[in-house]
């Protein structure tokens, strides 16, 4: 006879677990119950790179030979082929830099010999310090900004009444783009001028002629030795009189010659903060013309040039990216010198500075 006590156990205890429990006296402690866990447990996506919030990015000027100073990725000596090319992640984690943040990325450009990271702000820091160990101050990070210089003209009691109703130069600037834009007349931009400037430096647009004219010349001299010869031809005339030689005569000669530039030139010097946020500017922009000539001398035999210049030297600090009023730019008008301005207009110069994207 053959006997099946495994089975027996087992099916006794399935029967036993379907019986419902004892009832417990009153006032016996009750225990938790026992949590089970779901059947199906949901599964947790990893998140992408666009679900993770914006990582900060800096731009760092690297030398050309930035990839060959990082670690060539291992390879595999069983792998036919030619050996990876290191990237400038690769670089990187070779130099200490961590790339474990979703998002996170660095991309070299040899042309231009900027190295873009983005990362965390812990993980920039450190690219900053390590690059600069590594390979010296020429790896600070980029500071560069568009200065945009804009003239804009109106008549003087609209340009006061503006000013007055919208004191906010926001408002202002965009309130005369906007009428700039109708070419009514009302609001006209007169000069638009723009520069990239690198923080710390100088840098100066010209947008010149160059206009020569005497400074020095010698009058007219009385001849010293006087002889008038008689003409070759036709010495007599009806009346019976001898006809001369012209009278002798010098004119001006011009004895000392200079260049005058006009036109526009614009020079400025700007610092950023450390942020980048706001930018301080060393500004003088200069324009000049030639608006006619006078005549100067005994018999008015001498003309000089007459020139019309304009200049601004100002220092300001405002945010990137925002228009800043620097002052009136107006030419000057009703002076009375031929060829001056004879209609008045308020010149507004606004000087803005962008970061390069």
């Amino acid at each position: 006879m053959k006997t099946f006590l495994p089975f027996a156990a087992t099916l006794a205890a399935l029967v036993l677990g379907f019986q419902p429990c004892p009832a417990q006296p009153p006032g016996a402690p009750t225990s938790p119950p026992i949590p089970r866990a779901p059947a199906n447990p949901p599964i947790q996506a990893e998140p992408k790179a666009a679900d993770i919030p914006g990582l900060p990015t800096r731009v760092f000027r690297v030398p050309a030979d930035f990839l060959s100073k990082g670690g060539t990725p291992a390879r595999d000596p069983f792998a036919s082929g030619l050996p990876a090319k290191p990237d400038a992640q690769s670089v990187l984690k070779s130099l200490g830099i961590s790339f474990a943040a979703p998002g996170s990325t660095a991309t070299y450009s040899p042309d231009t010999s900027r190295l873009v990271v983005r990362n965390t702000q812990e993980q920039l820091d450190l690219v900053e310090s390590v690059m600069e160990a590594t390979f010296g101050s020429a790896t600070n990070p980029v500071q560069e900004g568009q200065v945009h210089l804009e003239l804009f003209s109106m008549l003087p009691l609209t340009a006061r009444k503006t000013l007055i109703a919208r004191p906010k130069e926001a408002e202002l600037y965009a309130f005369l783009e906007s009428t700039a834009a109708k070419q009514d007349g009302t609001v006209q931009l007169e000069q638009y001028s723009m520069l990239v400037v690198r923080s710390g430096q100088k840098s100066k647009v010209w947008a010149i002629t160059e206009v020569p004219y005497a400074t020095e010349s010698s009058l007219p001299q009385i001849p010293q030795h006087l002889s008038l010869p008689v003409a070759a031809t036709g010495t007599a005339t009806p009346s019976g009189d001898a006809a001369f030689a012209p009278w002798p005569r010098t004119g001006i000669t011009p004895q000392s010659i200079e260049l005058r530039t006009t036109g526009l030139t614009f020079e400025v010097e700007l610092t950023f903060t450390k942020d980048g946020r706001i930018v301080d500017l060393n500004l003088a922009p200069e324009t000049s013309r030639r608006i006619g000539t006078v005549k100067w001398g005994l018999l008015e035999e001498v003309h000089r040039p007459v020139f019309e210049t304009r200049r601004i030297s100002a220092q300001v600090s405002n945010f990137t990216g925002q228009p800043i009023l620097v002052g009136t730019f107006s030419p000057p008008v009703n002076t009375g010198v031929p060829g001056g301005n004879t209609v008045d207009r308020t010149w507004l110069l606004f000087v803005t500075v962008k970061k390069p994207e």
